[in-house]
């Protein structure tokens, strides 16, 4: 994920391909009409139109180093030309492209030349790096929705951030051998109890799992996740993600998850 894939580089050779076989297919339609007086005239034919659709989505794939992808119209754009020509072969069909595009939109997002894009990368750069062997994957469904979605759509950003409290806190204590200190009756206790134990909690030769500061810090993170997950009557912005995410990061760099 630290790499901005740009979706020019995977469908522009297709596209000019197919230009090239559509060009060759009016030079020779328009040979026939010079030659033969009963070949059928340029009206309705759909081939000049389709060298349009062409270039127009050329044109729309080319604008997303700087600025969003108009999404429907670069899927309308290659829906017609795949309609008018009954090329399927182009490799990269509609779903494939889709999926492109938003994924590319939102990593843009995330990559942005501001705080809130920077802290989000460094965050999953923790998750992908940093991470012990044994816990790598742990996160990963959680990174790749995060991805998707994070300064588009605040409340499943804080359901997911969320998650990696949750989950960053409870391997912590696996990787100690300690999980028990976390657990009541045999279930996990609630988020909110899981922070306040890991503050301060030593282990080893005087370790921390979480220096007290940075763990009550984290629960105002945790408690916008709280509000997308149980109070429907409440909403979550960007904005208030984006003043309290940087926690995520300092109690990550400090849990024993990571090296």
């Amino acid at each position: 994920m630290s790499d901005l894939a740009n979706p020019v580089d995977n469908f522009s050779e297709d596209l000019d391909e197919l230009k090239k076989l559509v060009e060759k297919s009016i030079e020779r339609r328009n040979r026939n009409i010079g030659t033969n007086a009963t070949y059928p005239s340029k009206a309705g034919d759909k081939r000049d139109n389709i060298l349009d659709d062409i270039e127009r989505l050329k044109i729309l794939l080319e604008k997303s180093d700087t600025e969003d992808i108009d999404i429907d119209k670069s899927i309308s754009a290659l829906e017609n030309i795949q309609d008018k020509t009954e090329l399927r072969k182009i490799e990269s069909n509609i779903e494939v492209l889709e999926e492109e595009f938003r994924k590319f939109r939102a990593r843009r997002s995330v990559k942005d030349n501001n705080e809130k894009s920077q802290v989000i990368g460094r965050i999953f750069d923790i998750i992908e790096k940093d991470l012990k062997e044994e816990y790598e994957g742990k996160f990963t469904e959680e990174v790749e929705e995060l991805d998707d979605v994070y300064g588009g759509n605040s409340l499943s950003s804080a359901l997911l951030l969320r998650r990696i409290i949750e989950k960053s806190i409870f391997y912590s204590f696996v990787e100690i051998g300690r999980v028990e200190e976390i657990r009541e009756d045999g279930d996990e206790v609630g988020l909110k109890k899981m922070i306040n134990t890991a503050r301060g909690f030593n282990y080893g030769s005087g370790d921390k799992v979480l220096d007290n500061r940075t763990g009550e810090n984290l629960l105002g993170l945790k408690q916008l996740g709280d509000v997308a997950a149980h109070n429907f009557l409440r909403t979550v912005s960007m904005t208030q993600i984006d003043a309290e995410i940087h926690h995520l990061e300092a109690a990550l760099e400090e849990l024993p998850i990571t090296d």
